[in-house]
C-alpha cells in the first residue's frame, strides 16, 4: 500500500481479494488472522500484513431480493465484514457509469453529453460507446440522479428482480460513498476507494460505459469529499481489442501496456494526462487531507434540500451560488449581478467541511466539488460552457468567530482568491471551477495569515499565530483583552497607515501578549498616520534584534493621539531592540502623547527604550509618568531620547541601571519627581544638547519640575551633562548624588549659552551629595568656556513634596496633577529663569483644559 511522504510508520502490505461473497467471510477471517500472526513473527509489531477485499453488492447475494436491506446496511456490514474478518481498511469499488443494454437505444439509461467529439459509432463497426448522447443540461440533471438515487437497487427490498435495473445500479455512488464515510468515521479505519476509469462489456451481466475525463475527476473528488484516504484507479489494463467480443474492456493502458492517449470520445485532453493531473492534485492536497480528523468531517450534497438546510445550520456557509461561467480578466471579480444564477435545487455542488487539525491555527478548511460534468469548450453558448461554473457564497458571521477579515486561499495553487468582511451580507466570489473538478479551500483570518484588511478588525480573546505582514489599509484594528498573538517569523507584523489601533483596555486588567513564536522573532508594530493609538496591558517580547530587522517593539509615526499604559517591553540580553519610537514629521499633528505605568526591561542594547523625535518643528505634548525603566548594571542602554520635542513633562518615573537616562536634542520638557539610579559604568542622568532645557524646578508657585533624585556612578559620571543647553534646577528641591569623587565625575558638567547671563548662576534649594557628604562638584562653563559661578545656597535635602495640587484634564480620560506651594520662594525667581521655564508651562496650558 502507498505510504505518504514523511510518514512516521512503515508501509502496510495487503493481500487483495475480490468477488467475495458472504459465505467466504469465515475463511477470510482465518486467513487475515494468520497473515497478522506471521507478520508479527517475522517483523515484529512494526511489520504489518493483512487482508483487503473489494466490497460490492455480492455481499448480499445470499439473501432473497425482498430482504436485501437487512444485510446491505452499516450495522450488518460493520459486524461481519469489518469486525468478524478484522479488516483494517474499508476498500470499496464505485462503478456508477453503467448502461442496461447494448447496442445503445433511445431508451438506454446510460448517458453522455452530446457535445463530445465522438458520441456514436459509425456504420457497421463494432461499437465501444455504451451510452446515449443527450444535451449537456439534460446530462448533468441525469448525472445527479444516477449518482444519488435512493434507494440503491441492491440495498432495497425488491420483490421483483429486474435485470435492467440491476445492470444500471442507479444510486451506487451515494450508497458506497456514504457507507465508506460512516465506516471510516465510526470505526476509525481508512476508506480506500476504487473509482471507475474503465469501460466493460459482458452482455446482460455488466455494462460500464467509459467515463469522460470530467467524470473521472468527479468520482474521485466525491470519494475524497466523503473521507477516502486512498485511491486505486480501476482499471489499469485493457482486455480484447474488438468491442464485438463477448467480453470487452478498456482501462488506462492499451493491450500492449502503453498508456492510452485518448478515450473513446476522443477528448482533447488525454486520459493519461487526466490521471497525471489527478495524482498531482491529490499529492498537493495530501498533507491536509491526511491530517483531517474523519470523525469531525461533514459532507453535504447541496442540491438536496435536507442536506442544504443541515449545512446552513451547522457550518459557516449560509448559501452557495453557481453561475454559468463567463470570460473575465484574471485577478478580477466578474459582475455577478448580470449573470443568470442557477436555482438552488440545480446548484450541483458537494460541500465538505474539515475540522482544523493544526495547533494554534484559526483557519477553516472546506472542499467544493462541481457535480456538473458537461465539458467546457468556450464561452460562446450555454452548451459550449457546459458545466463550468463561477462559485460564490454567503457566510454565517457568527460561525467565523474571533475575527472580521477573512481570506480565501486555494490549497492546490496557493492563490489568494479574495479577502472579505464576515459582516458583509453580499455575495462573496470564490473563483470558477471546471466540470467535475474540486477546490480545497483554506479560509483563514487575515490577522493570522497576513494580508490587507478590507474592514475594521476586532479580534482576540484567545491565542493565535500571526504568520505574515498585516496591512490595515486605513481601517481600525482592535485587539481585545485576554489575547496572545504569536508572531511566527520576521515577516510577521502589523502595519498601520491611517485608522486607529487599540490593544487592550484601560478599564480591564486582562493582558495581551505580543510574543515571538518559540525559536523565532518578529518585527514589532509599525503604526503610521493613526488618528488614535491605545496600548494597555500589552506585553511585548521577542522583537527581532537590531540591525537585522526592526529596532523597536512599536514604531509610531505621525499618530495624533497616543495613550500607552500598563504595558511591558522586554528584550533578551542579546536583543538590541528599543521599545517605542514616536516620530512626527511636518505632516504630523500631535494632540497628545501619554505614557503611563509601563515597564521597560532592556539589557545590553544600543537602542533607546523610548525615542520621541520631531522633524517638522512640531510641539509634542508629551506626558510620561509612573513608568518603570530597568536595565542591567553593565550596558550601553539609553532610556529616553528626545529630539526637537517641546512641551509636556516626564514625571514620577523610576529609572534603574541605564547608562544614560535622558538624552535631549533641541528639546524642552519638565522633569518632576523622577527617581534615577544610573549604571555603574560612568552613567549620566540627563544629557542636554543643542539648546535643550530640562526643567527641574518650579515655575512660580507651580512645581511643573523639581523633586527629582539623580544618582550617577563611575569615573566619568554626571548627574546632568550640558552642551550649549540650559540648566534649570533653581528652587527645584532635587537630589544629585555621586557615589564617590573621581577625577572626571561631576554633579553638573558642560556649557550653557551666554544669553542667560546670570552670575552667579542660580541653583538654590537642591541637594548635592558626594559619597557620604554634602558637596557640590561641577564643571559648568559658558559657551565661550568661561567658568560659571554656581549659587547653591541655601541648599535643601528635604524631598517632601507640596501637599496642594491642581488637576488638569488632558482629554481622553487622562488627567495631569501639578503640585504647588503658595508663597514659596520660587515665586521670586529671576526673569531670566522665568523666561525659559515659562515656555514649557505655556505648552502645557495649550494642551489642557482647566
Amino acid at each position: 500500500m502507498y505510504r505518504p511522504l514523511q510518514a512516521d510508520m512503515p508501509p502496510a502490505y495487503k493481500l487483495y481479494l475480490e468477488l467475495t461473497e458472504f459465505n467466504n467471510l469465515p475463511c477470510m477471517a482465518y486467513v487475515n488472522r494468520r497473515l497478522k500472526y506471521y507478520a508479527t513473527q517475522l517483523g515484529g509489531s512494526q511489520f504489518k500484513v493483512d487482508l483487503a477485499a473489494d466490497f460490492h453488492f455480492r455481499y448480499s447475494i445470499h439473501v432473497p431480493w425482498e430482504n436485501k436491506s437487512t444485510v446491505m446496511n452499516y450495522d450488518h456490514i460493520k459486524r461481519f465484514w469489518i469486525d468478524s474478518v478484522g479488516m483494517t481498511t474499508f476498500l470499496a469499488e464505485c462503478y456508477p457509469f453503467n448502461n442496461n443494454e447494448s447496442p445503445v437505444t433511445d431508451s438506454s439509461v446510460g448517458r453522455i453529453p452530446e457535445t463530445l467529439k465522438r458520441t456514436q459509432c459509425q456504420g457497421s463497426d463494432p461499437c465501444d460507446i455504451f451510452a446515449r448522447a443527450v444535451p449537456p443540461a439534460d446530462f448533468d440533471d441525469w448525472l445527479q440522479d444516477n449518482l444519488d438515487h435512493e434507494p440503491y437497487y441492491f440495498a432495497a427490498d425488491n420483490e421483483q428482480f429486474t435485470v435492467k435495473e440491476a445492470l444500471w445500479q442507479r444510486g451506487l455512488s451515494r450508497f458506497t460513498l456514504n457507507l465508506g464515510d460512516k465506516i471510516s468515521r465510526v470505526c476509525n479505519i481508512p476508506f480506500i476507494l476504487m473509482p471507475q476509469l474503465h469501460s466493460w462489456f459482458l452482455d446482460n451481466v455488466e455494462i460500464h460505459f467509459e467515463p469522460t475525463n470530467e467524470l473521472i475527476d468527479l468520482i474521485t473528488n466525491l470519494g475524497i469529499s466523503r473521507g477516502a484516504r486512498g485511491l486505486i484507479l480501476y482499471a489499469w489494463n485493457s482486455n480484447k481489442d474488438n468491442p464485438s467480443e463477448s467480453e470487452y474492456s478498456r482501462g488506462l493502458t492499451e493491450r500492449g501496456g502503453t498508456l492510452r492517449q485518448q478515450n473513446v470520445y476522443q477528448q482533447e485532453k488525454t486520459k493519461k494526462q487526466t490521471v497525471i493531473d489527478l495524482v498531482n492534485r491529490v499529492e498537493k492536497w495530501e498533507p491536509y487531507l491526511m491530517s483531517f480528523d474523519n470523525a469531525n468531517r461533514k459532507a453535504f450534497t447541496y442540491q438536496n434540500q435536507t442536506e442544504r438546510e443541515q449545512m446552513i445550520a451547522g457550518t459557516f456557509i449560509r448559501q452557495l451560488l453557481t453561475y454559468p461561467c463567463i470570460s473575465y480578466a484574471p485577478d478580477t471579480i466578474p459582475d455577478l449581478d448580470n449573470i443568470q444564477l442557477d436555482a438552488q435545487n440545480k446548484t450541483y455542488l458537494e460541500a465538505t467541511f474539515f475540522a482544523n487539525p493544526f495547533d494554534g491555527g484559526r483557519e477553516k478548511y472546506f472542499m467544493l466539488v462541481n457535480r456538473r460534468c458537461s465539458p467546457f469548450y468556450n464561452f460562446t453558448s450555454a452548451d459550449s460552457i457546459g458545466g463550468r461554473r463561477i462559485l460564490a457564497m454567503k457566510t454565517n458571521a457568527s460561525a467565523l468567530e474571533g475575527f472580521n477579515n477573512w481570506k480565501l486561499i486555494d490549497i492546490e495553487s496557493g492563490r489568494h482568491i479574495i479577502t472579505f468582511d464576515k459582516n458583509d451580507t453580499c455575495v462573496i466570489f470564490t473563483g470558477d471551477i471546471m466540470p467535475g473538478a474540486a477546490k480545497l479551500y483554506k479560509l483563514a483570518p487575515v490577522m493570522q495569515e497576513g494580508g490587507t484588511l478590507v474592514a475594521d478588525e476586532d479580534c482576540g480573546g484567545f491565542e493565535f499565530e500571526c504568520r505574515g505582514e498585516v496591512n490595515n489599509n486605513g481601517h481600525d484594528i482592535t485587539i481585545v483583552p485576554n489575547t496572545t498573538i504569536l508572531f511566527a517569523n520576521t515577516t510577521a507584523r502589523i502595519i498601520m497607515d491611517g485608522g486607529s489601533f487599540h490593544s487592550g483596555s484601560s478599564s480591564e486588567s486582562y493582558p495581551i501578549y505580543l510574543n515571538a513564536k518559540t525559536g523565532a522573532s518578529w518585527k514589532g508594530l509599525k503604526l503610521g498616520g493613526c488618528e488614535e493609538v491605545e496600548l494597555h496591558q500589552t506585553y511585548f517580547n521577542g522583537v527581532s534584534p537590531y540591525p537585522v530587522d526592526s529596532t523597536y517593539a512599536a514604531e509610531l509615526t505621525d499618530c495624533s493621539s497616543i495613550n500607552i499604559s500598563n504595558c511591558t517591553f522586554s528584550s533578551l540580553s542579546t536583543g538590541k531592540t528599543g521599545s517605542l519610537l514616536i516620530a512626527y514629521s511636518s505632516q504630523g499633528d500631535p494632540e497628545g502623547v501619554y505614557l503611563s505605568s509601563n515597564y521597560f526591561n532592556l539589557n545590553t542594547g544600543s537602542m533607546p527604550a523610548i525615542s520621541v523625535i520631531a522633524t517638522g518643528y512640531d510641539e509634542v505634548p508629551l506626558l510620561m509618568e509612573w513608568n518603570e525603566f530597568e536595565s542591567c548594571s553593565e550596558n550601553s542602554t539609553l532610556a529616553i531620547l528626545l529630539s526637537n520635542v517641546t512641551g509636556g513633562a516626564i514625571k514620577e518615573n523610576n529609572f534603574t541601571g541605564y547608562d544614560k537616562t535622558g538624552f535631549m536634542l533641541g528639546s524642552s520638557i519638565d522633569f518632576y519627581g523622577n527617581y534615577i539610579i544610573g549604571s555603574d559604568q560612568s552613567s549620566v542622568g540627563i544629557v542636554q544638547h543643542s539648546a535643550s532645557n530640562a526643567n527641574l524646578s518650579a515655575s512660580g508657585e507651580m512645581f511643573t519640575g523639581g523633586f527629582n533624585s539623580v544618582t550617577a556612578e563611575g569615573q566619568t559620571a554626571k548627574c546632568i551633562q550640558l552642551n550649549n543647553s540650559y540648566l534649570l534646577i533653581d528652587e527645584g528641591y532635587n537630589i544629585f548624588r555621586l557615589e564617590d569623587s573621581q577625577t572626571n565625575n561631576y554633579h553638573l558638567e558642560g556649557t550653557i549659552p551666554n544669553d542667560v547671563g546670570a552670575d552667579p548662576y542660580p541653583a538654590e534649594n537642591n541637594c548635592f551629595q558626594l559619597g557620604n557628604g554634602l558637596l557640590v562638584k561641577h564643571n559648568l562653563r559658558w559657551i565661550d568656556e568661561t567658568a560659571i559661578n554656581l549659587d547653591t545656597v541655601p541648599s535643601s535635602c528635604n524631598s517632601e513634596r507640596p501637599e496642594s495640587f491642581m488637576v488638569f484634564n488632558l482629554d481622553n480620560g487622562i488627567n495631569d496633577t501639578v503640585r504647588y506651594e503658595s508663597g514659596c520662594s520660587g515665586g521670586g525667581e529671576s526673569n531670566v529663569k522665568l523666561e525659559i521655564k515659562i515656555t514649557n508651562m505655556e505648552k502645557l496650558q495649550g494642551w489642557v483644559n482647566f
